[in-house]
């Protein structure tokens, strides 16, 4: 695992440097990448979280798709023979939120 410092985000993760060139990007109309609800509810988040994830491993990259639906992830983690874990994490992490699948998904770098 690497740990890779890049303007406001500070990546963890094993594949930093594809991560980079996506979210933390200038480009405009970046927001887009919610939809229109998704993004008010962002935008109300508090300025810490607390988020959860089923990994398939307990070693290395816990991954970048986390959910903030404590139900959700213990659903997901029993069909799949797994544990939770659990992260207090800052909003400044959270690069989006999507709620599409019937989750409260957001992609933390």
């Amino acid at each position: 695992m690497i740990e890779l410092v890049s303007g406001k985000f500070n990546l963890i993760c094993d594949h930093c440097e594809d991560l980079e060139d996506g979210f933390p990007s200038k480009r405009p109309f970046k927001k887009f990448l919610m939809t229109i609800e998704e993004e008010a509810v962002f935008n109300e988040l508090p300025g810490t979280v607390t988020a959860y994830r089923a990994p398939g491993s307990t070693v290395g990259d816990p991954g970048i798709s986390w959910t903030l639906d404590k139900e959700f992830a213990d659903r997901y983690a029993k069909s799949m023979n797994r544990a939770v874990i659990e992260r207090e994490m800052p909003k400044s992490r959270i690069v989006a939120y999507f709620s599409r699948r019937g989750e409260q998904e957001v992609i933390i770098l």
